[in-house]
């Protein structure tokens, strides 16, 4: 449902990459972003995996709320 692709400026370094959601889906949350930062993803996975409090399973791109784009009768 995301697509990842590496931040500019940072070589290969963990969390150096971003998500974006695919076409017809959606970021969440209304936080000014409209992707999740790779850095974040990777903390959540850790705490997940240490049995912490955490909201990796969370971190999902939603079905896209929009409409479907209907063709136009009236051209």
């Amino acid at each position: 449902m995301s697509d990842c692709t590496p931040l500019e400026g940072y070589k290969f370094q963990l969390g150096a990459y971003k998500c974006t959601c695919k076409m017809s889906y959606e970021y969440p949350w209304k936080d000014g972003r409209e992707w999740y930062l790779g850095s974040f993803i990777e903390k959540e996975y850790t705490k997940k995996m240490a049995g912490i409090f955490n909201i990796y399973d969370g971190l999902k791109c939603r079905v896209s709320r929009a409409p479907a784009m209907l063709p136009s009768l009236f051209r």
